[in-house]
């Protein structure tokens, strides 16, 4: 990509190896006005063409349209960011998670057991105390972005501090992230520069993230759903909350160790949960 429109030749090439549909999505696609409008376009692009168009054959020769209504849909996506959103369910046949987004009711607040009211504190203490890298890139992304390209040291002290509070550093948990991990991590980032896009993730979604239980509850997720918890989560979810919005809970598995990394943590146990999890999703 170069100057103020996007090079969806190269994207395509770069991104699906010459996928037919991944190209004539792109091609669809309206070039972004500013340069500033490529990240969000893009990664939007890639997303919702990869998921959308997973496993459908590409259209036979003379057959324009035959591709399906799934990358329309993601057309229509990129072209109008203002209409309804594409739903879990026109994406997937199955879903797994290590976080469910759902939260407590005011009356689960009333009515919670000591496990729920510990999640509730846990919740709450990450808010007041925890969150504000969230903030600051939910708000002002491109100021916190300019240092995190900047300075290597800056950008270690930054993921560095998540992979400690986020991570089980117990001894019988194996310590946490390790630190060949955390460099490894850390050294992506910056050898490809991308500290500016993924703080800006954050702004794109603080937009569409549902602020309370009723707004989770009013968007309900319907696809079959799998969830294996880990002990040091920041984020704790109680399973009566997690039933209300994931309408089809198929599993719930609670694990003794890890934390919110666990493919850096445990990932034989996050390997093991999701072969389980799809075992059954085609």
């Amino acid at each position: 990509m170069s100057g103020e429109r996007i090079d969806y030749e190269r994207m395509a090439a770069a991104v699906a190896s010459g996928d037919p549909l991944v190209e004539h999505t792109m091609r669809s696609l309206g070039a972004a006005g500013e340069v500033d409008d490529l990240y969000a376009e893009s990664a939007a692009t890639f997303l919702a063409v990869h998921v959308l168009t997973c496993g459908v054959r590409p259209p036979k020769a003379g057959r324009s349209g035959a591709a399906g209504p799934w990358v329309h849909k993601a057309v229509a996506m990129m072209r109008d960011p203002l209409g309804g959103p594409l739903t879990v369910a026109d994406m997937a046949a199955g879903l797994h998670l290590t976080m469910p987004v759902a939260s407590p009711l005011p009356r689960d607040r009333e009515t919670a057991t000591p496990a729920e009211a510990r999640m509730i504190e846990r919740r709450e203490l990450h808010l007041a105390d925890g969150y504000g890298f969230g903030i600051q890139m939910g708000t002002r992304p491109q100021t916190l972005g300019y240092a995190l390209v900047d300075s290597p040291a800056g950008l270690a002290a930054w993921l560095g501090e998540k992979f400690a509070a986020y991570a089980d550093t117990r001894a019988e948990a194996g310590g946490g992230v390790s630190l060949d991990r955390q460099a490894e991590g850390i050294a992506l980032y910056w050898l490809t520069g991308t500290g500016v896009s993924s703080a800006r993730w954050y702004w794109e979604a603080l937009r569409w993230t549902p602020r309370s239980a009723e707004e989770e509850n009013a968007l309900p997720v319907t696809v079959p759903t799998a969830c294996t918890l880990f002990p040091a989560e920041p984020w704790p979810t109680a399973r009566r909350w997690a039933e209300r919005r994931y309408t089809d809970l198929r599993s719930w598995h609670e694990m003794e160790i890890g934390g919110h990394f666990p493919g850096l943590e445990q990932p034989q146990t996050l390997v093991r949960e999701l072969r389980d999890a799809f075992r059954g999703v085609r």
